[in-house]
């Protein structure tokens, strides 16, 4: 065997900084847009917020300084004939945001960035909501500090607090605490006690049941009979069994199941009413309206992503010093370039969130007319093919995006997915069908609830054609229980 060098030439792409940065502003939502423009007026001298005032004929265009000067890396004056500013503009023109080929790079159909205005500037459409940040392990804190209680009590409480999951149960056997600390189990047990009377109430419980009571007891209704069931019959109540329970109490059968339903109103994870994360709230990136004609109107919701433009002072600053000091005409024109390209990114982001949701109204066109069950199988490929880009693009755009709809806030995500085969060959999206599997249980006979295989009858009486084993994972999907858990007496 030899080893040998061998030079060969291929043709490769690579994507330089800047174009992975125009992808990961595709990908962003306006919040984080938002974030990401503000950092950059703070790390970039060249940009700045724009009041937004401005017509289109007073902006001074971006790509353009004093009319006459190419807003590219290096400049050059006429009668400047040194060779190395000549191979610096060279150099420096192959950077250039111009030199772009945005059309080919998004796969577009070409429109025109620079006639691009965006009139739905209204300032802000949703107030800033206040959450509370505590977690559920300093929300207890400070209640156990609030009582008049012994340090050796409220370390003991400290301890029982520590070992609580998000869902508010004790992860430690009180024994275990009891002995870690070296204190009486008594002793535990009766600031554990202290602490399932917390708001919320139920937290610190070893198990469903004690936190249940717990609730129960809160609301003074340790003697009615959804006490009595709790505390005599949960295993029964597990299992559904409401005959065997009402036997038992010798209750009427009918004031049985209302107290089971009233069961089913306490929390059996309290721990959760108390924010372990921040809430989020959703703010839709585009809005689709229905004009007066019964034609849809997409606009993006980007009220707060400020507006940026080039500085003037910076761009005189460029004309001014370029001789005079090379350092300087440097940094200004790589922040300049920088500048340039970020602006075309966002122009450009502007435009293919448009046309991708123009394209999703098109195709669900029916749904955004009449609403839920008409949702239509829908996959990327097909807006892509309809908008002429690349199917990786529409999935950025589609990523973690909402939109504000005549019938709500849905992700962009929810337009999209497989189809069920119907009859007649055609398909209807799998969440149509699951919306119409949900109305039928609804409208169901409560005393006689319709078994999956029923479902599966009429569901094939509306031309929809699935498995029973389909139904019941439709139906899990759905959080809705099993006909005998649905059964009312």
């Amino acid at each position: 065997m030899n080893i040998s060098l061998e030079t060969s030439l291929k043709l490769g792409q690579t994507l330089s900084p800047q174009m992975i940065q125009s992808l990961k502003l595709l990908q962003y939502n306006n919040l984080q847009l938002e974030q990401v423009i503000r950092k950059e007026l703070q790390e970039n001298p060249i940009l700045e917020e724009s009041a937004g005032e401005e017509t289109a004929d007073e902006v001074e265009d971006p790509l353009t300084v004093d009319s006459d000067t190419p807003l590219t890396v290096e400049t050059r004056e006429e009668g400047d004939g040194a060779s190395g500013d000549k191979e610096e503009e060279s150099a420096s023109q192959e950077n250039s945001v111009d030199d772009v080929d945005w059309d080919e790079y998004y796969a577009s159909d070409g429109t025109d960035l620079s006639h691009w205005k965006d009139d739905e500037k209204e300032g802000d459409l949703y107030d800033k909501v206040q959450i509370n940040s505590l977690s559920l392990e300093e929300h207890l804190i400070r209640q156990l500090h609030e009582k008049k209680l012994t340090e050796r009590q409220i370390e003991i409480g400290d301890m029982i607090i520590g070992n609580l999951n998000d869902k508010g149960y004790l992860t430690q056997e009180p024994s275990a605490i009891a002995d870690k600390l070296e204190v009486p189990l008594k002793e535990v047990e009766e600031v554990r006690h202290l602490i399932l009377r917390f708001d919320p109430a139920g937290v610190a419980a070893v198990d469903l049941r004690e936190n249940l009571l717990t609730q129960i007891y809160n609301k003074g209704l340790s003697q009615s009979l959804m006490g009595r069931i709790v505390a005599d019959h949960f295993e029964l109540l597990k299992k559904y069994q409401i005959p065997e329970i009402a036997r038992r109490l010798d209750a009427p059968v009918l004031e049985v199941q209302t107290a089971i339903r009233e069961i089913g109103h306490l929390d059996p994870n309290p721990g959760m009413l108390i924010g372990t994360a921040r809430a989020q709230i959703i703010i839709p990136d585009v809005i689709v309206t229905k004009q007066e004609n019964g034609e849809f109107l997409v606009s993006l919701n980007d009220g707060n992503v400020p507006n940026i433009k080039i500085s003037r002072s910076y761009l005189r600053l460029l004309k001014t010093e370029r001789r005079k000091n090379q350092d300087v005409k440097k940094y200004v024109s790589e922040k300049l370039n920088a500048a340039n390209w970020l602006i075309r990114s966002i122009e450009q982001r502007k435009v293919t969130m448009v046309k991708v949701m123009t394209a999703i109204v098109e195709k669900q066109r029916l749904w955004f007319e009449k609403g839920p069950p008409n949702l239509r199988p829908l996959i990327l490929q097909e807006v892509a093919d309809r908008i002429s880009m690349h199917v990786s693009t529409v999935c950025r755009v589609t990523n973690e995006k909402y939109a504000q709809t005549p019938f709500g806030i849905f992700e962009l995500k929810y337009f999209f997915g497989s189809g069920v085969e119907q009859d007649d060959g055609s398909e209807v999206a799998t969440s149509a069908a699951k919306e119409i599997l949900r109305e039928l249980i609804v409208n169901e006979d409560k005393k006689h609830p319709l078994s999956d295989q029923k479902l599966v009858e009429y569901l094939k009486e509306k031309n929809i054609v699935v498995a029973r084993r389909t139904v019941s994972k439709y139906r899990e999907q759905l959080g809705i229980l099993p006909a005998r858990l649905r059964k009312e007496f």
